[in-house]
């Protein structure tokens, strides 16, 4: 009898053992980055060529977005400050709350592993091209047009994105800013992906 009652005890203690590695392996996995669309952690860069229609000929820039600092808080809180620009559909600084991203400046939050819901606000799109998700808002706020897109790769992070701003056809005057930005490169440490 009392071997049995100790088998009991062991399976018991196992069982639960179980349960708390689970758990375990669960938060770790919101918490891992680099499993994600939006991969942002010290030492990450990102390269783009910029293109405005707006410009004549083949002219382009090139710039790059940094990961100046990460912090990561007790209640599972993140907040990243970039340097040297931003994206498009998160800002400068971006920030997590558990698994939400907080996307396009705050004024909507989406999984870090976004699922398609047909509870999205109608300003913001979410969808997916194969293993692209692509995140669009727009806006109007009665006199300019703003649109912002960005196209995310698991893992890397923004491959593309593009921002519109302009007055609507109705108003004499024309005004039009607008940029598209393609990724070169991705660097990770010793990691480089390349577009």
């Amino acid at each position: 009898m009392k071997y049995t009652w100790k088998t009991i005890a062991v399976v018991g203690v196992l069982f639960l053992l179980m349960i708390r590695c689970t758990e375990n392996e669960d938060i770790g996995d919101t918490t891992d980055l680099d499993t994600t669309y939006f991969p942002i952690a010290e030492g990450y860069e990102w390269v783009y060529e910029r293109r405005s229609p707006a410009w004549s000929g083949s002219r382009y820039d090139t710039f790059s977005i940094r990961v100046r600092s990460a912090i990561e808080q007790s209640d599972g809180w993140l907040r990243f400050h970039l340097e040297g620009g931003s994206f498009e559909d998160v800002g400068n600084p971006a920030m997590i709350n558990n698994d939400q991203v907080i996307i396009f400046e705050g004024l909507d939050t989406i999984a870090l592993i976004p699922q398609v819901t047909d509870n999205e606000p109608s300003e913001i799109s979410v969808g997916y091209t194969g293993d692209t998700l692509n995140l669009t808002y727009i806006t109007d706020d009665g006199f300019y047009y703003y649109s912002h897109s960005t196209r995310r790769l698991k893992g890397v992070g923004v491959i593309f994105q593009e921002y519109d701003q302009y007055l609507p056809p109705y108003t004499q005057v024309h005004y039009e800013e607008s940029y598209r930005d393609r990724l070169l490169y991705f660097r990770k440490g010793d990691t480089i992906w390349r577009y």
